[in-house]
This record gives structure tokens, C-alpha cells and sequence, in this order.
């Protein structure tokens, strides 16, 4: 048996000691309903945000109205209040728990739709999507997308509608007019061309694990077969040419007896690929999740940083037009006025400088999520993003390094894919040692010349074969039983029985390669294995750091805050009793602005750090 490293080992003894692992045996629970509705109320959408993957049943309740989702697994009853149903779109969304406090279950969640109103679900792991639409539009939006949505359905809703790029690709999601983080998320996963590869890539896994299995089994086969002739006793004369006609018709039947374990390590090996399919899509998730989640905090940060700007920029154009004047009619002096000018053209800079990030912002955005548009505004806010996002409890670096090597996607498929190999090796290696293999026939045969009637008798064949390679060559004994209908002018069966070896010179050598080439595939498997535990424990180390620099950031921006808004409200009171200059005002209310940029800008890279913690974490950090 193969041993592990000891870095491998310690990270299992810690992952005993940690407490995550008991959560994730917990019941699933319901962390956030939304509902966003279109500005004309002709649509919406209402996400459902788990724990983690849910498993639910949507019954016929018989009434098209009535959408209900009923829950297959334990999930705790929610405490969060439902959104509150707007429009025409929802009337009335409710929980149907039962059981007793504080174990009350989850039973389901039914939603009244309106008039009208049409529905369509989909789900991308822990998100639940249920898109509302008028059905007199259903049709439309379906004609102008020119394609049926992926998985089955037409695309529902003009909150999240699907559209066609302009290279005729296939249909994707757009955004709402006014849409919310989850929607960001959950549209760039929705269009994640590697996620629907790596779904793709799980079934192929799944259907290699069944032909693993089905190997195991008998290979049967029905043959049938008729042939034509004509004998000829003298071959000089026509007239002794007699016509004759065969027939045979049966089940060939294969069995593999002994295999020294090839069959059993291929489906161990198949079933390492369907485990490494399934976590590749979790690791796909989390890694598009996080792009997204840091795409979105850039974009709002950049919005909000230019909004600020814009009003300072407004503010120098008035200070600079009153100094033009003051320096016209004597007031002001020369040197003022261009140290004015000079702050102005330096804000005026900075003000095209964060424009031009916010459009770099929105194209890095769109790409992520793989849409044509986005909307001018987002309506999210960084302080209130940063008030909702909080860690449910002080962090620990041990803590979290135990629990990146027990969740992170990427540790489990490493070690997974050391096993496939060492399964592989063994694969192969049992292809270089003895195996036996029975085959057989079972059915009916006959023969008869032309005028003679043809009659049909039972006959069957069994075989023993085995086959051994040794040293680049192979020897292959051979046992048969065979016993058959009368042949042509016979009124006999046929009774045979043979045994045979042989015995091949370096026939033999692609087998010992493909051993040899396994052993050095089970090695490199190792060293990846080895390899990404470090890789998972810089980049928890560097996330962790981050998070702890970007905390003391905002704190150290705040106070930069409070003293640049005294700052400014004293150059204020002295600009109205002209004590201070107007380039001195200028540069005070200048920092204040960089402050409050500062800030924003401080409370995005906190926000980023928080959400590549809990990607390197594997787990949800926040309340």
C-alpha cells in the first residue's frame, strides 16, 4: 500500500479537531430569500440562498397559481423574514414548518403568483432561481432569444431574460434592471461555459462507472449464421456438383474468471473520476463566485469613488470661476489664481482617471459573467454590504488552515487523483499477471445438400483461456470442448476436445509499458498531492493576511476621515470670514474627498478579502 505523506497525515489528525466538520452533518437551512422584481411588473425573480445544495420535489398542486417546492432533506425552519410580495407578480410567499421547538423542520415554500404568470426553476448549487413572467409575453421572449433555455424550458422573465450574442453563440442570461449581488452570481455561474463542460465531463465519468461495473457480467451475444456451397468429386466434371447449405444460429456467451484484480481496481478507478468530476464543479463554483463577488466590489467602489469626485470637481469649477473674478476686479492675486487652477486641473485628472477605472470595472464585469450589458446603476451599497458581511465569530488562522484542508475542492481532488493513479497502476500491473477468461457457444446447427431436408440439432462449444506475460513475452494456454450437429452426408455428431499453448516472443512489450508509465503517473500524482496542500496553505495564509490588513485599513481610513472632515469644516468657516486662500480651501476640501475616497476604497478591498478568505477556506465565513 502506497503511504502517505505526513504533511497529508497531520492535516486528517487536526481535521478530527475541528468543529466545521460537525456543521456540515447538520440540516440544511434557508440563509436569504429575494425577490427582485422588473420596473414594469411583467417580471421577477426570487433567489433561494442555502447552506449548501438542496434537495427538493416541485409537486402538482393542480392549481397553475400555486408554486410550491417541498423539501426532500432536513432543513431547519427558517427565522428570516420572507420578502414582501410587490406588484402584481407575487401575491403571497409563506414557510410550512412542522415538528416542535427548537427541531422544527422545513416542510416547503409556497408562493401565490399572479395572474397570468408563468414560472421556471433552476438551480446551480446552493441557489434556487424561480423566474416569474406573464405568459403572453413567455412566447416572445422566447422567439426574439431564438433558442430554448439550457436544460429544458424556455427562458422565463424579463428580470432575467436570455439573449443571443451578436456571433449567434448559445442563449445566455442578462441582467435585471436593478439587480442584487446574488443575481450577479447567479447569472455568471448560469453562463460559466467551464461549469457546463465539467457537468458534461460528470456524466461521461457516470457512464464510465456503469461500463466498469457491467464488466463484471457476462458478455451475451446472439449469432446467427447461413453459408452456401457446392461440392465437386471430380473437378473436371459439371455433373457431379452437388449444392449444399449450412446453419447455425446461437448465444455466445463471454465470462471473465480471474482477473488478479483488474476489474475491481478499473471500477475503484471510475469511481475516483465521477467523485474528481463532482468536486471539479464545486471548485469551478467557488472560483467563478469569487471573480464575480470581486468584480461587482470593484465596479461599486469605482461608481461610488466617481460620484464623489464629480461633486469635487463641481465644487473647484465654482472656487475656480470666483477666483477668476476676485483676480479680475483686484482681489485675488495672480499666484492665487493659478495655484487654483493647478488643484483644478489636478482634480479634473483624477476625475477622468476614475471614470476611465469604472468603464475597466464594467467590461472586467461583463466578462465574467459573459453578458453584452449591465446596468448603468447598481444598486449596492459598500457600507451596507459591509454591515451584512460580517464574520459569525473571531477568526483563527489554525482554525481556518484546518479547515481549507478539509473543505478546499482542490486537496480532495488531488488526493482523489493520487488514488486514481495508484488504481491505475494497479490496473495495469494486473494486466501484466495471469488472468482466465471463459467463453462459449450454445445453440443450434445443421447442414444438408439440396434435396435433402435440413434439420436443425443442438450443439455448443466452451473455452477456457488464460494468458500471462512475463519478461515482454506471454504464453497462453488453452482448453476447448466442442460438440456439433451432423455435418453434410453425416448422421454423427462431432465431440472435440483440445488443449493448446502459446507462447509468444516480446509480444508483450505495450503491457509492460503501460505498467512502467503508471508507476511514474502514481509518482507525479503524489508530488501534486503533496504539492497542493502547500498551494492551499499560502494562499489561506495570504487571504488571512489580507483580511487582517484590510481590517486595519478601514479603521486607519476612518480616522484619516474624522480629521479631514474638521479640517474641512474649519477651512469652511475661514473661506466665509476670507481668512484662507482659495488654493489652501481647494487642498482641504480636496482631502477630504481622497478620504471618503479612501474609505470606499478601503471597505471594497476589505469585502474582496473577506470573499477570497472564504474561497481559500472553502466554507462561509459570514453571519
Amino acid at each position: 500500500m502506497r503511504h502517505r505523506s505526513w504533511p497529508v497525515l497531520a492535516a486528517a489528525l487536526a481535521l478530527s479537531q475541528f468543529s466545521p466538520s460537525s456543521v456540515l452533518a447538520a440540516p440544511n437551512q434557508i440563509e436569504n430569500v429575494a425577490l427582485t422584481e422588473d420596473a414594469s411588473g411583467n417580471s421577477a425573480v426570487l433567489v433561494i440562498e442555502a447552506a449548501r445544495k438542496l434537495k427538493h420535489s416541485v409537486p402538482d398542486s393542480g392549481d397553475p397559481s400555486i408554486l410550491t417546492l417541498r423539501m426532500e432533506e432536513d432543513v431547519a425552519c427558517p427565522r428570516a423574514a420572507l420578502p414582501k410580495a410587490g406588484r402584481n407578480v407575487v401575491g403571497n410567499i409563506s414557510y410550512d414548518c412542522g415538528g416542535q421547538e427548537p427541531d422544527r423542520k422545513l416542510r416547503s415554500i409556497s408562493l401565490a403568483l399572479g395572474e397570468g404568470f408563468t414560472y421556471n426553476l433552476s438551480q446551480n448549487d446552493w441557489i434556487i432561481s424561480i423566474d416569474l413572467k406573464k405568459s403572453v409575453q413567455l412566447k416572445a421572449a422566447a422567439d426574439a432569444a431564438g433558442a430554448a433555455r439550457p436544460g429544458g424550458g424556455t427562458s422565463a422573465g424579463l428580470a432575467v431574460p436570455y439573449s443571443v450574442s451578436s456571433q449567434g453563440g448559445p442563449a445566455r442570461r442578462s441582467l435585471s434592471a436593478d439587480p442584487v449581488l446574488e443575481e450577479f452570481v447567479q447569472v455568471g455561474l448560469s453562463n460559466h461555459e467551464p461549469l457546463e463542460i465539467a457537468r458534461m465531463e460528470l456524466d461521461l465519468a457516470e457512464h464510465k462507472l456503469f461500463e466498469s461495473r457491467r464488466n463484471f457480467f457476462p458478455a451475451v451475444a446472439g449469432r446467427v449464421t447461413r453459408s452456401r456451397g457446392a461440392t465437386l468429386s471430380d473437378p473436371n466434371d459439371p455433373s457431379t456438383r452437388a449444392d449444399f447449405e449450412r446453419k447455425e444460429l446461437g448465444i455466445e456467451l463471454g465470462q471473465p474468471i480471474f482477473q488478479s484484480g483488474r476489474l475491481l481496481y478499473a471500477d475503484k478507478q471510475a469511481k475516483a473520476q465521477k467523485s474528481i468530476a463532482e468536486l471539479q464543479i464545486s471548485r469551478l463554483t467557488q472560483e467563478t463566485t469569487f471573480d464575480i463577488i470581486e468584480a461587482v466590489y470593484n465596479l461599486v467602489q469605482a461608481g461610488e469613488s466617481l460620484e464623489l469626485r464629480k461633486k469635487l470637481s463641481a465644487e473647484s469649477d465654482k472656487i475656480m470661476e470666483t477666483t477668476r473674478r476676485k483676480k479680475e476686479i483686484g482681489v485675488a492675486s495672480e499666484s492665487e489664481y493659478l495655484g487654483v487652477l493647478s488643484g483644478g486641473n489636478q482634480i479634473a485628472y483624477k476625475t477622468l482617471s476614475q471614470e476611465k477605472d469604472l468603464e475597466l470595472a464594467r467590461t472586467s464585469l461583463m466578462g465574467k459573467l459573459n453578458v453584452e450589458t449591465i446596468p448603468g446603476t447598481v444598486n449596492i451599497d459598500l457600507a451596507r454590504e459591509l454591515a451584512r458581511r460580517q464574520p459569525r465569530e473571531k477568526l483563527s488562522l489554525d482554525n481556518l488552515l484546518n479547515a481549507a484542508l478539509a473543505n478546499r475542492p482542490e486537496i480532495k481532488i488531488a488526493r482523489l487523483t493520487s488514488q486514481f493513479r495508484e488504481y491505475g497502476r494497479k490496473v495495469a500491473r494486473a494486466e501484466y499477471l495471469f488472468k482466465v477468461d471463459a467463453s462459449g457457444f450454445l445453440g443450434q446447427s445443421g447442414a444438408a445438400f439440396r434435396n435433402e431436408t435440413l434439420t436443425m440439432k443442438d450443439s455448443y462449444s466452451l473455452g477456457v483461456k488464460g494468458v500471462l506475460y512475463f519478461g515482454g513475452s506471454s504464453v497462453s494456454p488453452t482448453l476447448s470442448q466442442e460438440k456439433t450437429a451432423p455435418d453434410l452426408g453425416s448422421t454423427s455428431r462431432t465431440e472435440t476436445r483440445a488443449e493448446s499453448i502459446t507462447a509468444g516472443f516480446l509480444d508483450s512489450l505495450a503491457a509492460r509499458s503501460a505498467f512502467y508509465q503508471a508507476r511514474i503517473d502514481e509518482a507525479k500524482a503524489g508530488e501534486e498531492e503533496r504539492k497542493a496542500v502547500k498551494d492551499v496553505a499560502l494562499e489561506l495564509k495570504k487571504a488571512f493576511f489580507n483580511y487582517e490588513k484590510a481590517k486595519v485599513q478601514i479603521e486607519s481610513a476612518k480616522k484619516e476621515l474624522v480629521y479631514r472632515e474638521k479640517e474641512a469644516a474649519i477651512a469652511t468657516v475661514k473661506d466665509r470670514l476670507h481668512q484662507v486662500e482659495a488654493p489652501q480651501y481647494l487642498q482641504t476640501i480636496a482631502g477630504l474627498t481622497e478620504a471618503r475616497t479612501g474609505v470606499k476604497e478601503a471597505t471594497a478591498f476589505y469585502l474582496i478579502s473577506l470573499a477570497a478568505l472564504e474561497k481559500a477556506v472553502g466554507l462561509s465565513l459570514v453571519r
